[in-house]
């Protein structure tokens, strides 16, 4: 009987399969430093820490959609992602764009966490109530968008280091480009949901609370 023939090809690679695991992972890092900044944030504003900064910025929130029409709340959500989420698709092909999109995350989460743990510590029943029928909806569809948006930018900074170290795959950017932008069109999407959710629940539900 013959011995079975084993032999190991060391010449072409194999087509590397989606990155999968790498998305996974990347997902996960963003979602769990959003978290943490939330917590951080839950925190601060629960021990009292920066009050007077919050009260001034939630007093803002109440005069931006108390008899404000529809469409300009819509426009300010707009507005206000795109603040973060710009500077991320812009940077994406730096060296600086992976680090930015932890940054964005952390700071979304602060800020989330901050006015969370206020209206809390501040209002009791009716600040939770306020926090679940206006602010956490659109928030959370806000944070995932930006968490989509950091994980593009992070993806895609990667890619282009190892295209920009390997001199003969610099014609394959232009391909990488393309899913880029088209991944950030979907994730505008979600943005605009997310302001029409903002506009919608503010426009229900804001003159039952009286701060």
């Amino acid at each position: 009987m013959k011995a079975p023939n084993f032999t190991f090809s060391l010449g072409k690679k194999r087509p590397q399969l989606p990155e999968i695991g790498t998305y996974k992972l990347i997902f996960l890092s963003l979602l769990i430093t959003n978290l943490v900044g939330l917590l951080v944030g839950v925190l601060v504003a629960s021990g009292g820490g920066a009050t007077a900064f919050t009260n001034s910025i939630f007093q803002d929130f109440l005069s931006n959609r108390v008899d404000v029409a529809f469409f300009s709340i819509f426009t300010a959500h707009i507005l206000s992602a795109a603040i973060l989420i710009l500077p991320l698709f812009l940077l994406g092909p730096s060296a600086i764009g992976a680090p930015l999109a932890y940054i964005a995350v952390a700071y979304k989460g602060l800020g989330s966490g901050i006015t969370l743990g206020f209206l809390y510590s501040n209002f009791g029943a009716q600040g939770v109530l306020f926090a679940l029928s206006i602010v956490i909806p659109a928030t959370f569809l806000a944070n995932i968008g930006l968490i989509l948006a950091a994980r593009e930018t992070v993806l895609y900074s990667r890619k282009v280091f190892k295209l920009m170290t390997v001199e003969k795959e610099n014609n394959t950017l232009p391909r990488v480009l393309a899913p880029f932008c088209k991944k950030y069109f979907a994730i505008a999407i979600i943005v605009v949901m997310a302001a029409l959710l903002d506009a919608g629940m503010s426009a229900i539900f804001i003159n039952l609370f009286d701060f």
